[in-house]
């Protein structure tokens, strides 16, 4: 009795569905939405698992390089150094275009005015990067933005370290 209610069902279901495609007002545009549908997902899935393979292989090129630098540690050229910084900066503090830094043999210098409840975290991470031997702390901590005017969000040409200017 189960078998033939499953089956009375299923040919219940197929014949609503054949109806609803094989409509001869709206079946032609029905076919066409789930054809635009099914095309669609097959992209969207495709796309998906190549842009997956692609940030695999960009996260295992990059654990490559990680693994070169720790066995290559040696002298790093000033003028890398120095960007090394900058970039940290970019990342650790709220307005990194106020600091300035320069770096001599692995030694940093940073001048500036920085907000006080960064400047561990700036110090602890400029400590991590690759090639800083010794960090020269000339920086001046401030506890909120008025009392300092770089601190504002506009940046002098006069107050940046040029690129190949040494301390």
């Amino acid at each position: 009795m189960l078998r033939n209610n499953r089956a009375l069902l299923t040919g219940l279901g197929l014949g609503v569905g054949l109806m609803y495609f094989l409509d001869p007002e709206r079946g032609r545009r029905r076919r066409a939405l789930v054809r635009d549908k099914v095309a669609h997902a097959t992209r969207v899935s495709t796309n998906a698992l190549g842009s997956a393979g692609v940030d695999l292989a960009h996260r295992a090129t990059g654990l490559v390089a990680r693994a070169r630098s720790v066995l290559r540690r040696g002298p790093v050229d000033d003028d890398v150094l120095v960007e090394r910084v900058r970039a940290k900066l970019g990342r650790m503090v709220s307005h990194p275009h106020a600091i300035a830094v320069a770096a001599v043999e692995g030694v940093v210098r940073l001048r500036g005015p920085v907000l006080q409840s960064e400047m561990q975290r700036l110090m602890r991470s400029v400590t991590r990067v690759a090639g800083v031997r010794r960090i020269v702390n000339q920086l001046e901590a401030h506890s909120s933005v008025g009392h300092a005017p770089w601190l504002q969000g506009q940046a002098s040409a006069e107050r940046t370290v040029k690129a190949g200017q040494r301390f």
